[in-house]
């Protein structure tokens, strides 16, 4: 017979590792769980144990937060390639370096998102995070879909920006700026 608290250290490990993202809400069921089970004791928090068992061997799984790892190790590899400009502090260097020239305010864009490049030209295009098509993380997956496409059509047409619409007001981009004029003709 285990002890209940080695079993629930397990189960915590089991709703990061193997439900992930198909269901984040699975580790604070979990971690909910064996805090009760701290407090009641048994052989009442047998309750709580069956609880977050159950709910773990009958949510979605996933593993896909593993290629957490593979991406650490790809940017440790890449570490000598530089952060894009636009990204840099544009109020100290940019005159001299350019620093923050072409930065677009994902806030002021539908979605609160924009397609421009926030990886080192030496990661530019490659994926870090293929996700499954289960629960909450197969939602989030359609939507990054649309994003990764809205970014490889936004690099192909050198344009470095996809979505037009602003929704709210943020620093002006004049290359934005030029784009808009000639998609509106």
């Amino acid at each position: 017979r285990e002890d209940p608290r080695y079993v629930f250290r397990r189960l915590l490990i089991l709703a990061s590792e193997d439900v992930g993202l198909a269901d984040p809400s699975a580790l604070g069921v979990v971690v909910s769980c064996a805090q009760a089970f701290d407090r009641v004791g048994l052989p009442e928090g047998r309750f709580h144990l069956s609880q977050a068992t159950l709910y773990l061997a009958a949510t979605a799984k996933s593993n896909s937060t593993m290629a957490l790892f593979d991406a650490i190790q790809s940017v440790a590899k890449e570490r000598a390639d530089d952060v894009p400009n636009h990204l840099k502090d544009g109020n100290r260097d940019k005159e001299g370096f350019g620093h923050g020239e072409g930065y677009s305010y994902p806030h002021a864009f539908r979605d609160h998102w924009v397609a421009q490049q926030y990886l080192p030209e030496s990661l530019r295009g490659r994926i870090f995070w293929d996700p499954s098509n289960q629960g909450w993380e197969g939602e989030q997956g359609l939507r990054v879909a649309r994003q990764r496409e809205a970014q490889l059509a936004a690099m192909v047409e050198g344009v470095g920006l996809a979505s037009v619409e602003r929704l709210s007001t943020g620093p002006v981009d004049a290359q934005l700026e030029r784009w808009l004029q000639r998609a509106a003709g």
